[in-house]
């Protein structure tokens, strides 16, 4: 079970980077992929998260039509006493096979949950999407887990949205829908996350309680130069046709220009993520950014020709 699940999401991660539709695991990444990170990276991570090296920034998530704010996607970074400021991609595939991530998870869940008590603290109420690993799903206390967060924060429970990978859904759906359906019952929203880059079965869209669709950002990179160029392009209006029916909200990843913000307008695509909105801020960071309602400045894209 957790193997499976783990396999299938390394895989899926080599078939984004490579480009390749179908990947096996066998044994080791492609030999196209890059090294990951040395296993004992991982093994460090017990400490880091108990040192308080382990942080999160936040990246905001902005509705296209009207142009308004729908909150954030915590995104963790390790501040390693010897190798710097370290990025996901470069100790989570580590932790996701020495099976550290789960506790990475929770701790990533605390950390952000309590981002939120200090924003509602000075007045701003976020809501906060945090990425849930492949193992966490097999753990028949997650959703008590997560409620018991959640009280212990004061965070109400439609302001978090749990994501997941497309891959990790269809390599344990009966266990991903058990848990997902106990999640949604106490009212957590549920995302899923790179959809549209696994070329899996649509059908377990309607037998999990799914809010949320992120489109993976290859999509949103193919309207670059011309709005809609070729496959990708068909694909995508396909894929934001798909969630819309469903009654889901659509989010495009990487949106980096004005071009990609309006080609999705165009498309009816409902929120958007990507440097063109906003980096990734520290937290305060993030406030004043709420505050100051930097969403605005994207109307005029949205509106333009």
């Amino acid at each position: 079970g957790a193997t499976l699940l783990r396999r299938a999401d390394l895989a899926m991660r080599a078939a984004r980077r490579t480009g390749a539709a179908v990947v096996r695991f066998a044994g080791a990444v492609p030999e196209s992929e890059p090294a990951p990170p040395p296993l004992g990276l991982a093994a460090e991570l017990d400490d880091a998260m108990r040192l308080g090296q382990i942080d999160l920034v936040f990246q905001p998530k902005v509705g296209m039509a009207p142009v308004e704010f729908h909150g954030v996607e915590a995104l963790v970074r390790w501040h390693h006493p010897r190798f710097g400021m370290l990025p996901p991609d470069q100790f989570i595939p580590a932790a996701e096979q020495t099976g550290v991530v789960a506790a990475l998870s929770l701790h990533v869940l605390e950390l952000a949950l309590a981002r939120q008590r200090e924003w509602r603290a000075a007045g701003s109420r976020i809501p906060v999407a945090v990425n849930l690993s492949a193992i966490s799903l097999l753990d028949p206390a997650l959703p008590d887990t997560i409620a018991q967060a959640l009280n212990r924060h004061r965070t109400p429970a439609g302001d978090l949205t749990l994501e997941i990978t497309e891959s990790v859904i269809v390599a344990g759906l009966a266990q991903a829908a058990a848990a997902l359906d106990r999640l949604h019952a106490a009212g957590v929203r549920i995302s899923i996350d790179d959809f549209g880059a696994g070329f899996t079965s649509l059908a377990f869209l309607g037998r999990l309680p799914v809010a949320e669709l992120k489109l993976d950002r290859l999509f949103a990179g193919a309207l670059a130069d011309d709005g809609e160029r070729g496959d990708d392009g068909i694909i995508l209006r396909s894929l934001i046709g798909l969630g819309r029916s469903l009654g889901l909200t659509v989010v495009a990843e990487g949106v980096e220009s004005a071009p990609m913000w309006r080609a999705l307008a165009d498309l009816d695509c409902q929120s958007a993520q990507g440097f063109f909105v906003s980096r990734p801020l520290p937290a305060a960071e993030l406030l004043d950014w709420v505050r100051n309602a930097g969403w605005r400045a994207l109307a005029a894209p949205a509106g333009a020709g």
